[in-house]
Parts: C-alpha cells; sequence; structure tokens
C-alpha cells in the first residue's frame, strides 16, 4: 500500500482522533557544533576590597620588633664578595700640568727584560744594569709588592682595592 503524506489544517485535534503516544525512540547522535555566539555585555564593576596590611605591618605580625627604620634596615643584605676586576675604563681628561720637577742628572737609555708568570702576569723587571725587582701579587691579582735586593716596596690600598699610596723601606 503506497504511503500517504497529510497534513491537519487544523491545529487542534480532539481526543476521539487523537492516538495514544509511542515509545520513546532511542537517543540521536549529537549534531554538529553550532556557530560561535555573540559577545556578551560587560558585567558590572565589583565593590572596592578592603587595603591590605603594608609591609611593615606583616613584618610586626611575624613577631619582629622596632622602627620602620628597623625594619628598612633588615632588608639590606650583608657585604657581598668583592666581584672580578673589570674592563680598563675610558681615560679621563687631562688634568692640569704640575709644577716643574728639579733638574735631573743625564739622561741613560736602559732596557728592561719583564718576565711573566703562567697566568701572563708580569712576576718581574730587571732593568739593564741593575737589580731584578720581584713582583708579588694579591689573590686578585693586583700588585702587593715589588721587592729587590735592597728596596721593598709596598702598595697601599683601600678597602675597594683603590691604590692609596705606595710605602718604600730599604732591606
Amino acid at each position: 500500500m503506497p504511503k500517504v503524506k497529510f497534513r491537519l489544517a487544523e491545529k487542534h485535534v480532539d481526543a476521539a482522533t487523537k492516538g495514544t503516544s509511542g515509545r520513546r525512540g532511542a537517543k540521536g547522535e549529537p549534531g554538529p557544533k553550532g556557530p560561535k555566539g555573540d559577545r556578551g555585555t560587560a558585567g558590572t564593576r565589583g565593590t572596592k576590597g578592603t587595603p591590605g596590611k603594608s609591609a611593615y605591618q606583616a613584618w610586626l605580625d611575624a613577631g619582629h620588633e622596632g622602627t620602620k627604620k628597623d625594619f628598612l634596615e633588615s632588608l639590606k643584605g650583608k657585604q657581598g664578595q668583592r666581584g672580578k676586576i673589570g674592563y680598563p675604563g675610558e681615560p679621563g681628561p687631562r688634568g692640569r700640568e704640575g709644577p716643574a720637577g728639579p733638574a735631573g742628572g743625564e739622561s741613560v737609555p736602559r732596557s728592561a727584560t719583564l718576565t711573566r708568570d703562567a697566568n701572563g702576569s708580569v712576576a718581574s723587571v730587571t732593568v739593564e744594569g741593575e737589580d731584578t725587582w720581584t713582583i708579588s701579587r694579591n689573590a686578585d691579582l693586583s700588585v702587593a709588592s715589588l721587592t729587590d735586593t735592597v728596596h721593598l716596596v709596598e702598595v697601599d690600598r683601600d678597602g675597594d682595592g683603590i691604590v692609596t699610596g705606595v710605602t718604600a723601606t730599604e732591606l
């Protein structure tokens, strides 16, 4: 028998023509993903929060005692180790000309011989016709002293390693 398709002209069907509900069908497969929706409107601004504790107050609450100055001092670490010697900087401006020195004797040209240690640093200096000067160095390789058979020349430095003077004594 051929299938007949029909439509009801009215939306309401009276109870006499309405049949009983059939069984519920099996769950179908999910449909394809729909298009992305429009962006929603921005939400309302939240209420302002309460102010937090200051770092000083948190320090006090952690069991410390003292003033804000004490707190700030507590943030400083101990002195670090001295760093490696840096590269030489650019030459500074030429200084003023100093006063004329006393007249010298006759100049005699001499040659000097340098010996170097395993690191390539100058270890000793021998000036032609004079004693050899031996160089001793600090741990950072800066010159500590020069000695020959007659003199000891010590290099004085401040805590930052800056040369503050030279002391020469006879041996």
